[in-house]
């Protein structure tokens, strides 16, 4: 049994015990403040700072940690790791490995791979590095980890902004390098389709595409050639397409745009593309090669994604191509250069064989000098000196103009506005020719020079003199026949008007049966004489050229009304029936010469009855169907008869001068046989013709057209309404006439309507006369004696003597009858006009207008 501790070992025990008390107090303490140190570095730490014990729940998190996690660390103690702290690959979006447990298994060191994604609470992304590190005891076991981790989402913002430049900057390196590359190859090579395949190559190699294709078109349609880089034979399907000329989407979209053509997905929008395997997660880019006004082709490539949306890129693709396009562009001006050059040289060659050789005398001119810079052998035998001498020769020692009209020619021949001049040359032995030139310009060896061609024409010249004299004598002798014709008219018409009115007046004095017949006869005779004078008058105009359209608006009804009224009088007394339809559809209110349509109307219907015995004639009258319009009416006429009708031979000849085309019936009928002929030449002048059908013993059918402008506003004249009658007065008439039988005449006509009447035989009896007596009416012949009747007029008008009246009333009575006669005697002042031989319808309503305007106190109206 032990004994009893002695007082010296309690005293040492109780020292110790105070000493491990001392020690545990002084632990504690450490502990302590070791505890607030690190609470207190824990927080004030610039990383997030987390730990957890050896089961990896967390223990204590910074306030860092805090904000980066979006967890509290009271809410987060106790919490697994990886429900606090969630972190995912950046790019592949997976869920990353936990640190903690790895550093638990390990019990080392470890890191976050990079590009890893921190989600808190609230969602938001941080791009983080960390690092995990074990907590070990003093027997070197791993009892907890401590994390920390800081948010580098700025870093790595600038690093991948860096990388991006440092990129793009390789990229612009190598479009610089191969931009340069390209202009050198464009510079080097001349050869069309070497330089686009090396351009492709180019493209591949120092751009960086994929690939790249060149399709070179024709007028945007056919494919000429194409080439291609990185396709290899995978290009071969769409060779053999471009070859067929079927042309893909892409390459008909970048054909109708201008500008860079992006396509996304060129598999899935171009649908049936040969090469779209190539372009598997590629994009499209391509443009049009076009210089000017000018597309010469395409430029396709393939590239990813990021070139064809990069502006920069598609900018410096576009120059690309205009490149190319001007280098293609340079090579067409090359080719046509050349070519051009070469027709020059041959069209030089051809030119000096065809001077050399040709019959023609030519020479070439120097245009600033004149000089002479050769002549052919023909220009030698023609002038009479040698070549040699020729060309030490100016052109105005041969031409016999002054130097300066010379000078002159020169420049209009060079301007091109005057090629054929007419000059006199002199021959070496001094002879003097007219030669005609024909002069240019024309440019040999980069010079322009004049050249010209000379033709003698003396003979031709003095040829064409005397055929002009023939000519004027000809013309001479037409205007002769002309005035033949119309003095003819005239002597012929006033005997013929005496006769004439011999007739009328005895017809009206004699009551014999008998006589009233043979005065009858000798009417139609006088008549028939009038209408072949009348013939013979328009045509003489018609060969002279004189021949025209009075022009005036006329209703065409009334006008057909008035010509068929007497035609159909004719065909009823030869026991015809007489037809006649005008449509319904005919403009009526129309402009044109009226009185040649009814010459026309009345000669073809009046041939018609005339040669037909019995049946029928018909007149049928319509617009043409095809050639009329709301302002010109095409008037078609058709004329057919059951009369004898004319052979086939003689259908050709019988609109011609003198012809009846009715042989050998001919003379059985009266005519003078220019009927027709007159109808033909006047319908011309209204732009219609005239043709006819027939069967000899069946009857004929005439046609003809004419063409007239509608009025629109323009109507006929209203006629006036007819005043009620009233007692006719007697008029003092003064007949100036030479003619006695025609005074006779006239004088009994008028003294049967109860007139007064004085007879002067020439124009100054009519002046004394008027001077002498007042009368209401002076019947004035033109043709007279000492004072014709317009010298008179014009002395009544505007020198009037004293005693007459300047406005009375003043008729012309004359054998001049043409209608430019009539025209020109009724400018002069006459106001009213009578062809002989005298019309006596015409004549008493001459005399009655007198009388009603007596009546109303009106003289000097022209009727």
């Amino acid at each position: 049994m032990p004994g009893k501790p002695t007082y010296e070992e309690l005293e040492q025990r109780v020292k110790e015990l105070e000493n491990d008390t001392r020690q545990r107090k002084l632990a504690e303490e450490t502990l302590r403040e070791s505890r607030e140190n690190l609470a207190l570095t824990l927080n004030s730490i610039g990383d997030a700072v987390i730990t957890t014990d050896g089961y990896g729940s967390i223990v204590r998190m910074n306030p860092v940690a805090e904000e980066l996690t979006g967890w509290s660390a009271e809410e987060a103690k106790g919490r697994p790791l990886n429900e606090v702290f969630h972190v995912v690959n950046a790019r592949s979006g997976k869920q990353a490995v936990d640190p903690v447990n790895r550093v638990l298994e390990s019990g080392h060191t470890v890191g976050l791979a990079n590009h890893t994604l921190l989600i808190a609470e609230d969602g938001i992304e941080r791009q983080i590095a960390d690092s995990a590190a074990p907590i070990q005891d003093a027997e070197g076991e791993t009892t907890g980890v401590v994390l920390v981790f800081r948010d580098v989402t700025e870093e790595y913002r600038m690093l991948e902004a860096l990388r991006q430049r440092e990129e793009r900057l390789a990229r612009l390196n190598r479009i610089l390098s191969s931009t340069r590359h390209i202009n050198q190859l464009i510079i080097q090579e001349k050869n069309r389709e070497q330089l686009l395949k090396k351009a492709c190559r180019m493209l591949v190699e120092k751009r960086g595409y994929h690939n790249v294709w060149i399709v070179l078109t024709k007028d945007g349609r056919f494919v000429e050639s194409f080439f291609q880089a990185g396709f290899n034979g995978a290009f071969a399907p769409m060779s053999e397409r471009l070859r067929a000329g079927d042309l893909p989407h892409c390459a008909r979209l970048t054909l109708e745009k201008p500008g860079v053509q992006v396509i996304p997905d060129p598999p899935a929008n171009c649908g049936d593309c040969p090469l779209a395997a190539e372009y598997v997660s590629r994009w499209g880019m391509s443009i049009r090669l076009q210089h000017g006004g000018r597309v010469y082709g395409m430029l396709t490539v393939s590239v990813p994604g990021t070139f064809a949306a990069d502006e920069e890129e598609q900018r410096l693709f576009e120059e690309v191509a205009g490149d190319l396009a001007y280098a293609l562009y340079h090579l067409d001006l090359k080719e046509e250069r050349t070519r051009n050059e070469e027709a020059l040289r041959e069209s030089e060659e051809h030119f000096r064989a065809l001077f050399n050789s040709n019959y023609m005398a030519m020479l070439l001119v120097e245009p600033k000098s004149g000089n002479i810079l050769d002549a052919n052998k023909s220009a030698c035998f023609f002038y009479g000196w040698s070549r040699a001498k020729l060309k030490q020769m100016r052109i105005f020692e041969i031409n016999t103009l002054k130097p300066t009209k010379i000078m002159a020619e020169i420049k209009a021949a060079l301007k091109g506005g005057k090629r054929h001049f007419d000059f006199k040359h002199r021959l070496a032995g001094g002879e003097i020719r007219d030669v005609e030139v024909y002069s240019g310009p024309i440019t040999i060896k980069g010079k322009n020079i004049l050249y010209s061609t000379i033709i003698d024409v003396t003979k031709r010249k003095k040829t064409e003199k005397a055929l002009l004299a023939t000519k004027q004598e000809a013309e001479k002798a037409n205007r002769a026949k002309s005035e033949f014709l119309a003095n003819m008219s005239h002597e012929i018409r006033t005997p013929l008007n005496g006769v004439k009115g011999m007739i009328e007046l005895a017809d009206r004095r004699s009551s014999r049966p008998d006589v009233k017949e043979y005065l009858g006869m000798a009417r139609k005779s006088a008549d028939h004489l009038g209408v072949i004078i009348n013939d013979v008058i328009d045509l003489s105009k018609i060969e002279a050229g004189q021949a025209s359209l009075h022009k005036q608006s006329f209703s065409l009804r009334e006008c057909l009304n008035a010509t068929f009224y007497p035609l159909k009088i004719a065909a009823t007394s030869k026991h015809l029936i007489f037809e006649t339809y005008v449509s319904r559809y005919l403009l009526d209110h129309i402009s044109g010469d009226a009185s040649r349509l009814r010459q026309v109307l009345e000669n073809v219907v009046g041939n018609a009855i005339k040669f037909t015995h019995q049946g029928k004639v018909s007149v049928d009258i319509e617009p043409h169907p095809e050639q009329s319009s709301e302002n010109r009416l095409h008037l078609l006429c058709k004329v057919t008869d059951t009369g004898i009708g004319i052979s086939e031979a003689n259908q050709k000849i019988v609109f011609d001068n003198f012809e009846h085309g009715r042989q050998p019936l001919q003379s059985q009928y009266d005519g003078s046989g220019l009927g027709l002929a007159i109808c033909r030449h006047y319908l011309k002048l209204m732009n219609g013709e005239i043709w006819c059908k027939s069967r000899e013993g069946r009857g004929s059918t005439f046609f003809f057209t004419a063409v007239f402008d509608v009025c629109e506003d323009e109507k006929p004249e209203n006629v006036p309404a007819k005043e009620p009658e009233e007692s006719p007065s007697i008029l003092k008439i003064l007949v100036a006439e030479d003619s006695p039988m025609n005074q006779i005449f006239t004088k009994e006509l008028l003294k049967d309507k109860g007139h007064e009447v004085v007879i002067a035989g020439d124009g100054q009896q009519a002046l004394q006369a008027l001077a002498e007596k007042h009368f209401d009416l002076v019947l004035m012949d033109i043709r007279m004696p000492n004072l014709n009747g317009e010298e008179a007029l014009r002395i009544i008008r505007h020198d009037t003597p004293a005693g007459i009246d300047p406005h009375i009333p003043v008729v012309a009575l004359t054998a001049y009858a043409m209608k430019d006669d009539q025209e020109r005697l009724m400018k002069q002042g006459f106001d009213g006009y009578l062809a002989k031989p005298i019309d006596i319808a015409a004549f008493e309503k001459v005399v009655s207008d007198i009388q009603r305007l007596k009546q109303h106190g009106q003289t000097g109206r022209k009727f």
